[in-house]
């Protein structure tokens, strides 16, 4: 269920799902699907999208499949709706063998909504797993990602973590009560914790430089396994004479 997160000021300006998903993208090509679903569950406080943004649009011409949580939507919590339009645009990506990018915010399973938010994220992870070795997989963490927002990014091939993120099991609230020990959220699961142990690969900035090192990421792939990855021109050395 979803985590006690503490939230920090972020250093650098915070980007909207949409505008992180246009941020990836070629300028014009982002073609959102699923823009009006609607939670059954929440009554008044359901907004049309449900807290994500899934979308596919082209990345140096080549078709890509991408989403984005809002984390200002009750934390970026996922319920079923919200899992829907994931497993959409991982099913979008299989069909067509397109790469998966992912930008994960988000407080885990939203309670409201209980055992259907869990099967959600086992959709999610059954679609990913799918995918390995298939297409590309690839996740920015930005704000703070807890529970299945910490498991779904980490199932993925690559991992871009932004300065401000954090991400763990369980949040510094859960220790405390747990432990007795207070520790903040970046101490407990920011970028240079997951630098160390391997589950971050890098780390950017702010969400429109990680938008930036994923488009230079998937020049260097292929769309999909099988494919030759794109060429780039050779520059002999100059040797001395």
């Amino acid at each position: 269920m979803t985590a006690t997160l503490v939230r920090e000021p972020p250093a650098h300006p915070r980007l909207g799902p949409l505008e992180r998903l246009e941020a990836l993208c070629d300028p014009g090509t982002v073609q959102v699907l699923r823009s009006r679903v609607v939670s059954p569950r929440l009554g008044d406080r359901a907004i049309e999208g449900d807290g994500v943004v899934g979308a596919t649009g082209t990345v140096d011409g080549r078709p890509v499949a991408c989403y984005a949580q809002d984390g200002s939507y009750l934390g970026g919590s996922l319920g079923e709706r919200h899992a829907e339009t994931i497993v959409r645009v991982l099913q979008t990506a299989e069909r067509s063998r397109i790469p998966v990018v992912g930008f994960v915010e988000s407080g885990g399973a939203r309670m409201q909504e209980g055992t259907a938010a869990l099967a959600g994220y086992g959709r999610i992870f059954r679609h990913t797993v799918r995918l390995t070795g298939v297409v590309p997989q690839i996740s920015v963490v930005s704000g703070a990602s807890a529970g299945g927002g910490a498991y779904s990014p980490a199932l993925t091939d690559l991992m871009v973590m932004t300065e401000d993120a954090a991400m763990f099991l369980t949040g510094p609230g859960v220790v405390r009560e747990a432990l007795g020990e207070e520790i903040d959220a970046r101490a407990l699961g920011g970028p240079r914790v997951h630098d160390r142990n391997g589950v971050c690969h890098l780390v950017a900035a702010d969400e429109a430089s990680a938008a930036g090192v994923v488009r230079d990421l998937l020049g260097y792939l292929p769309s999909a396994a099988g494919e030759a990855p794109r060429g780039f021109d050779a520059v002999a050395p100059e040797l001395p004479d």
